[in-house]
């Protein structure tokens, strides 16, 4: 489709069911029906102390082929403890499913928190379009970290003693979750969606010899799936979670690996410019409130959501109430939160800022006032019922992990020179001459000086409850040769994907106060279709690829201008496949920036972007 372009250069957690008391079992206890107990470590009744791993002090979590090709013995550590994990009986609070539950379905309280006054059944307790999206999932993630490290350590324990044991309880002690970097370009002609998460069985070594396993990584199977917990179909009847399912509800890992791969130049251009572009931590935070004619248009959620999207394709981590069901999540989340960690380092005076809700969540009502001590409910850092806060969280020091990038005290000088290395790509000065020896060949833009060029994004606006559940808008140059949406993903003119993340319901939202009988809304009747999310897709590579092969006679503002209105295309469609031709619910709007980029002159630096304009509004 082509488009008028606005051109711009009280449910309580039972411990134990007499006296809420946590008692950690003997290492290693295994039940005759599969399931595996799950590990405590509060031994007196109060809230759960959700600390992290303290173990071996502060300790990087890695990137998860890092993990797997490095440190072979706490990968496969790290597999047999996602085993015993996932195997915990699903009524337990600190279980797989328990500790999922918390983000979305099945709408029920934790620790003793339950729904908020005047708020039963609203949807989990995570903030999304919202300034405490990335701090409420840090002690998630530490919650996660580190009932996954007792099981672990009861995989360790479970070897023979002597040697082998001691040599896996070392492995054990320095694990961190790892994290999945959907950014960085692959090596060894990789993929950038690892092979072991698409493998369905993996080999490991267990105290009695090497085993083929169910995956861990490739899905969580319910024991059993909740009819009344999932309420909305297909989920309620899918045995394990899945990623893009086929008709036969088996996940298709070839499709998720092609299509991220097809988006991942663009994911590693939004990144960076977030960690080099983006000051304010409200703007990198979250889509939130954001203006779409600015040039800070897109956000680390944005870029978030869209990941869930693609990597679901309409099975669990593709809608807000079940995607941490998936083992995938938290290695996203991981990825998430160590981006977040890394802008931190690089902007330590900019952080939570106090802003009004726009959506409900489970404690949480709508115009309320959040900021740096809002609790992050439902956890708590001590026994004594202290819920953590922004603030509180604000370290990573203080659950005791950090990122390789921010390891040994790292100073700001070595960040920016590990951000350029990983994500710079096309932007780093090494390629200034490419750039302009091809606008000089094309009568470049003579009112910049030689070492600078024009930068080119597409802002998208658009209402986030427009459709009922999520969607993609996908941004192409030329025409689109299909109509069948399941191609869109993979086409070869595809520039970027701005990826919208919903549940199948919604809270409440800024513009109403009603609720359906079950206390949701459907998506598509939705009183919050006011919400409205950005994103941004940058559009200068491929623009210069149009450049070298002669389409584009170079990137000055009016040449780009005329290429735009007769090639920048889009579609909306659901990650079903399904197209969306009736897109007017939407109420889409794309703007293009222009910007001047003085690049890097050093390994340590990062450009700089100025003179950010809109172009003249057109018909396209």
């Amino acid at each position: 489709m082509m488009l008028r372009l606005a051109f711009s250069s009280v449910i309580l957690l039972a411990w134990d069911v007499a006296a809420g008391v946590a008692a950690r079992p003997s290492a290693g206890v295994t039940r005759s029906s599969g399931s595996h107990e799950s590990p405590r470590t509060r031994q007196v009744a109060g809230t759960y102390p959700i600390t992290g791993v303290q173990q071996s002090g502060i300790q990087p979590r890695l990137e998860l082929r890092r993990l797997q090709e490095d440190f072979p013995d706490t990968f496969n550590l790290y597999l047999l403890g996602l085993q015993k994990f996932q195997q915990v009986d699903q009524s337990d609070p600190l279980s797989w499913y328990g500790i999922a539950g918390i983000h979305g379905r099945p709408y029920i309280g934790w620790d003793g928190v339950g729904a908020g006054p005047g708020l039963p059944g609203s949807p989990g307790f995570c903030h999304h379009v919202s300034n405490l999206l990335l701090s409420w999932h840090r002690p998630f993630l530490a919650l996660y970290e580190q009932v996954l490290f007792l099981h672990i350590q009861d995989a360790a324990n479970e070897f023979p003693e002597g040697e082998l044991r001691q040599r896996y309880t070392a492995a054990a002690s320095t694990w961190r979750i790892p994290y999945w970097d959907w950014a960085a370009p692959p090596q060894n002609g990789q993929g950038v969606y690892p092979d072991i998460l698409g493998a369905p069985t993996v080999k490991v070594t267990t105290p009695t010899g090497e085993a083929e396993i169910d995956n861990p990584l490739y899905s969580y199977k319910f024991h059993p799936v909740s009819v009344e917990d999932f309420y909305w179909q297909p989920f309620t009847s899918w045995p394990e979670t899945l990623r893009s399912p086929d008709s036969q509800n088996i996940s298709r890992s070839t499709l998720v690996a092609s299509q991220l791969d097809n988006n991942r130049p663009s994911f590693m251009s939004r990144l960076y410019n977030l960690l080099t572009t983006y000051d304010n931590f409200t703007q990198f935070e979250t889509y939130a409130r954001q203006d779409p004619n600015s040039p800070n248009a897109d956000s680390l959620e944005s870029i978030h959501d869209a990941i869930h999207g693609i990597t679901g394709g309409n099975g669990h981590m593709s809608y807000l109430d079940y995607s941490a069901f998936d083992p995938l999540f938290m290695l996203h989340h991981a990825m998430v939160d160590r981006v977040f960690a890394v802008w931190q380092a690089l902007h330590p005076d900019s952080y939570v800022e106090p802003m009004i809700s726009v959506e409900q969540t489970y404690t949480t009502s709508v115009n309320s006032l959040l900021d740096g001590d809002t609790p992050l409910q439902p956890f708590h850092s001590d026994g004594s019922g202290t819920t953590w806060t922004s603030n509180a969280v604000r370290s990573i020091d203080t659950l005791g992990y950090t990122y390789p990038e921010l390891a040994n005290n790292a100073d700001q000088s070595s960040i920016r020179e590990a951000v350029n290395a990983l994500y710079a790509g096309g932007q780093t000065s090494r390629k200034v001459s490419s750039f302009s020896r091809l606008q000089s060949a094309a009568d470049a833009d003579s009112s910049l000086p030689d070492d600078q060029y024009h930068a080119y994004t597409a802002n998208i606006n658009s209402r986030k409850f427009a459709f009922k559940g999520s969607y993609a808008i996908y941004v192409f140059l030329g025409n689109v040769t299909s109509e069948n949406a399941a191609e869109w993903p993979l086409a070869s003119n595809l520039v970027g994907t701005q990826g919208v993340f919903t549940g199948m319901t919604m809270p409440v939202a800024a513009s109403s106060n009603k609720m359906s009988s079950d206390g949701t809304q459907d998506s598509s009747d939705a009183a919050g279709g006011s919400v409205t999310v950005t994103g941004t897709v940058p559009l200068t590579d491929a623009l210069l690829k149009h450049v070298k092969s002669g389409d584009l006679a170079s990137l000055k503002e009016a040449d780009v201008r005329a290429f735009l209105r007769k090639n920048l295309q889009w579609r909306i469609g659901k990650y079903d496949g399904t197209a969306i031709t009736d897109t007017s619910a939407a109420d889409l709007s794309i703007t293009i920036i222009s910007a001047e980029v003085q690049p890097a002159k050093a390994a340590d630096q990062f450009p700089t972007r100025s003179n950010f304009a809109v172009l003249d509004a057109q018909e396209a």
